[in-house]
Formats: structure tokens, sequence, C-alpha cells
């Protein structure tokens, strides 16, 4: 049996933590859940102009414009990039071609990848249900200014939220050095506390 592929949304490259790290949101919107996506900082800084830049040109052309030159030059053309799997925090991206051809990807090129050729990040289902978090709308606002709102869709059809889900998200924040807004210090105080 195949693995199904989803196609989800980029939503940006958020600096996260007191460390600074880097990461890109996927949304898979079907279940209201993200996929956090640690990037280097040259990846998500070449990523984050790119997704900025649209339809401008460069003076050079950097590796990924080379690799989709290449790609799309070859047997017919880049029919879909995917993240196929995920072993121990590691995603594994897949470049398939019009004729059938695969190639190992790493995250950040099937994202670049996807921004210079104007093609949808697919991922595998599995995939999605082992890394993807599901995060309210309030806190995905909150943490990485993200609203998922349609207004077309129907308050009644959107998922029930879970304490345990929403433990899961707060557990990841704290892993990443965030705090919940409001928590309070050593001293007591509470640090959510307009001190002017």
């Amino acid at each position: 049996m195949e693995n199904a592929l989803i196609e989800v949304d980029f939503h940006g490259i958020h600096i996260v933590g007191p460390e600074g790290f880097t990461c890109a949101v996927l949304v898979w919107r079907e279940e209201n859940r993200i996929i956090p996506l640690w990037l280097s900082p040259i990846d998500a800084a070449e990523l984050g102009d790119r997704s900025l830049d649209e339809g401008s040109e460069r003076r050079r052309p950097g590796t990924r414009d080379v690799l989709a030159d290449v790609l799309s030059r070859f047997d017919g053309g880049v029919e879909q990039l995917a993240l196929t799997s995920y072993f121990e925090g590691v995603f594994i991206g897949e470049i398939t071609t019009t004729g059938g051809e695969q190639f190992d990807a790493r995250p950040s090129d099937i994202l670049i990848l996807s921004e210079i050729l104007d093609l949808p990040v697919l991922v595998a289902e599995d995939v999605l249900t082992q890394a993807s978090l599901h995060v309210n709308e309030a806190e995905l606002g909150e943490y990485l200014d993200i609203e998922l709102s349609d207004e077309s869709a129907d308050v009644e059809d959107a998922p029930e939220v879970t304490s345990e889900v929403d433990d899961e998200f707060r557990r990841m924040l704290q892993e990443m050095g965030m705090e919940e807004p409001g928590e309070t210090d050593d001293s007591g105080s509470d640090r959510g506390e307009d001190r002017t």
C-alpha cells in the first residue's frame, strides 16, 4: 500500500527561543497541525529571501538555482517535491521527475526548490502523523504569528482541542526555551506584568 502524499502550506521562517533557532513552519490545514522544520541559519535566510522576492532576478545563480535548472531540463522536469520519511527528528525529502526518477534531498532543498519551481510541498501521511503537532489557533497566533482562520470554514467542523494536545505544544515550547506568558520567575513576580 502506497503512502498518500498531502499538500501542506509553508508559513514562513520563524526565529524561536532565546538561542534564535530558525524554524520553517509547515501547516497541515485539514487537521490544524504544524510541522516545525529546523533549518541552518544560512538555509533559513535563503528560503526567507526567496519567499519574499517573488519573481525578482538574482545577479548570479545559487546552487539551488542550478539544481532547479538541471532538473527542469531532465526527463520532462520535476513532477513533485515531497518529504517522504522521518526518523529520530530527521526528515528525508524526495524530488520526483516526470519520468519517474527519484532523488533524495534535504528538507531545506525541498522548500527552496518549491519556491523556485513554484511547486507545492507534499508530505507523506505517515510523516505528518509522526512529526506534526496540534496547536490551537490562539497559540499559533501568539507564538508564531500565524492565523489559520478561513472565513468560509464552519466552526463546528473544527477538530476538538484537548488539554493533552495543548500540553504537547507547551512542552515543545519549553524545550526551546520559550516560556508561557504570565509565568512567574523565582522571585514570584509575574513576568507578563507591565513594569512601566
